[in-house]
């Protein structure tokens, strides 16, 4: 809040500088509370938006999560397979399971982070045809 305070500071001090000194102060508590009475900035410009601002649609959120939950467990399934496979050659039983558990967790990530990629172009392709649509039919 402290930065939104600077910032119109900054803006009053720049138009008062172009105004005459007799009507400066008038201006410039007109012009102050005009910004106030907007509100917070983030919901201002929310309210300005065309649409909202998401990475995986209102629509697929139950969707991705299952996907998500899905993948990482499949994920972290193969990897602890794999290597309860080459723990019977395994010497050292405690260095073994630290590789498993940093292995389970940058593929868990990892799997995220596509199945997160995959659902926002998903989410940007659907919008971007609902969008066209909508302006051929002309509304």
């Amino acid at each position: 809040m402290r930065k939104h305070r600077r910032m119109i500071t900054n803006y009053l001090y720049t138009i008062g500088k172009y105004l005459s000194p007799h009507q400066r102060d008038e201006v410039l508590k007109e012009i102050e509370e005009a910004i106030k009475s907007m509100g917070n900035p983030r919901k201002v410009a929310e309210a300005q938006m065309n649409s909202p601002r998401y990475l995986v649609g209102v629509a697929y959120i139950d969707t991705y999560w299952l996907v998500v939950k899905i993948a990482v467990i499949g994920a972290s399934i193969g990897i602890a397979v794999s290597n309860l496979m080459a723990m019977t050659e395994a010497k050292d039983i405690l260095q073994l399971f630290l590789k498993l558990f940093a292995q389970i967790c940058k593929s868990g990530l990892a799997t995220f982070g596509f199945v997160t990629l995959i659902f926002m172009a998903i989410n940007y392709y659907i919008t971007q045809q609902t969008t066209s649509l909508r302006m051929r039919s002309g509304q």
